[in-house]
């Protein structure tokens, strides 16, 4: 996540414009449980992307972020959020 590479690749996914659905019909093809996580004031990922995405994987989890953008990590709710990356990591949470 610090990367900065997987922002770069979410910022490229979700520009593109999905008029016909196609995202979440890929989508629902995963059986993997998937963690989802968004911000309401990403200027660069909309939440209803990430409602829309979490909503068209089966198994999928939203978890809501109270960042003030797309870099979670500087949210207050960060550690709160690694421990349910690392809890999901290690199987806990499925």
């Amino acid at each position: 996540m610090r990367s900065g590479a997987g922002f770069s690749h979410d910022v490229r996914t979700m520009a593109a414009h999905d008029t016909d659905g196609q995202r979440a019909a890929q989508a629902a093809w995963l059986r993997q449980p998937t963690l989802v996580i968004a911000t309401r004031d990403d200027g660069s990922v909309s939440y209803a992307d990430a409602q829309s995405l979490a909503q068209a994987i089966p198994n999928a989890r939203l978890i809501t972020s109270t960042a003030p953008s797309h870099m979670i990590w500087l949210s207050d709710d960060y550690p709160a959020i690694a421990a349910t990356i690392t809890d999901f990591l290690a199987g806990d949470s499925h």
